[in-house]
C-alpha cells in the first residue's frame, strides 16, 4: 500500500513489486487469518492496475470529492442541475490555479535569523574553502527556514514549528545521487546568492530488513522496505553543508532508545 499510495519509488516497476507483495499476501492469508478471509481482499488484486491507469492511490481517495459534492448540493441556491453547478465551481478552480502559475516561484529563503556566522564553526570551514575576502558575517546570512521545489522545511531555529519534527530530512552527499543521508537542519545559510543547509548527519545502524531474515518472504519484502524504513544512529557524528537543491524530502522519526526509526515523506499527499 505504501509502494502505490505515493510516487514512483521504483519507477515504472513499482506497481509490479507491489503486485508481487499483494500476489503473496493474498495467496498465504488464510494460514495466518483462518476465519477473517473477506471480499475486500480480493480488492488488492486490482490496485496495481488503478495505479499505473490513474497513478498514485493518494489522488483517488473518495472523502475530498464527497466532502466536495455534499458542499455543492447544500449551497445549490434551488437548482437541481448539481452537474452543472460542480463544473462551474471546477471551471472558477482552474482559472484561479492558472492564474497562480504566471506568479513568481516563492522557492527561497525565510526569516533572516539575527545569529552572526561567525558564531558556527563549520560555516567558518565552509567560508575559509570558497572565499578569501575576510567578511565572514557579511557574506553570509543565515535563515530559520526555506521553500525548495514549493515545500517548506524548518530548521532547529525556527521555534514556531513547536513539536514538530519538521527539519529532519532525506538528502544527497556531494554529487553523488546514489549516496543518501539522513539529518537534522541546524540551519540554512545564502552565500553568493546559493542556498545551502548546514545538517547534522546521523548515519545508518542497520538496515531494517534485517529484523525479517528469518521469514519466509524475506527475499520478497527486503527491497520495498529497505528504500522506505530505517534504522539510524541516536547521536549524530559529523554536520554537511549542503546545497538546498540536495535535499529530497521530509522525513517522520521515531525515538527509541538506542535507535531513531525513521521513514521519508514520499509526497505531501501521504499525510493524508
Amino acid at each position: 500500500m505504501r509502494l502505490l499510495h505515493s510516487g514512483d519509488v521504483f519507477d515504472d516497476k513499482t506497481s509490479e513489486v507491489a503486485d508481487q507483495l499483494f500476489t503473496e499476501f493474498y495467496k498465504d492469508h488464510e494460514l495466518f487469518y483462518k476465519t477473517s478471509q473477506s471480499l475486500k481482499l480480493h480488492l488488492h488484486a486490482h490496485f496495481a492496475s488503478l495505479y499505473e491507469t490513474h497513478g498514485s492511490l493518494c489522488n483517488l481517495g473518495c472523502f475530498g470529492q464527497e466532502s466536495f459534492i455534499g458542499s455543492v448540493s447544500s449551497n445549490h441556491h434551488g437548482t437541481q442541475f448539481y452537474g452543472d453547478s460542480i463544473t462551474h465551481f471546477y471551471n472558477i478552480d482552474f482559472a484561479i490555479q492558472d492564474k497562480k502559475k504566471g506568479k513568481t516561484k516563492l522557492n527561497g529563503p525565510y526569516d533572516q535569523a539575527s545569529a552572526s556566522a561567525s558564531d558556527y564553526d563549520y560555516l567558518l570551514n565552509f567560508y575559509s574553502f570558497i572565499c578569501t575576502c575576510n567578511d565572514l558575517n557579511s557574506c553570509i546570512k543565515i535563515f530559520r527556514r526555506f521553500i525548495n521545489y514549493d515545500k517548506m522545511f524548518h530548521s532547529l531555529l525556527y521555534k514556531k514549528r513547536h513539536n514538530s519534527v519538521s527539519y529532519f530530512v532525506r538528502y544527497s552527499f556531494s554529487d553523488n545521487v546514489q549516496e543518501q543521508r539522513f539529518g537534522a537542519i541546524d540551519l540554512f545559510f545564502m552565500f553568493n546568492g546559493f542556498g545551502y543547509a548546514l545538517i547534522k548527519y546521523y548515519p545508518v545502524k542497520e538496515f531494517f530488513s534485517d529484523a525479517f531474515k528469518k521469514s519466509n518472504y524475506y527475499y520478497l519484502i527486503k527491497r520495498p522496505i529497505d528504500y522506505l524504513y530505517f534504522i539510524l544512529e541516536k547521536s549524530h557524528c559529523q554536520h554537511d553543508v549542503v546545497p538546498i537543491d540536495q535535499i529530497i524530502n521530509h522525513c517522520i522519526v521515531v525515538e527509541k532508545n538506542d535507535y531513531l526509526f525513521v521513514t521519508n515523506i514520499l509526497s505531501y499527499n501521504e499525510h493524508d
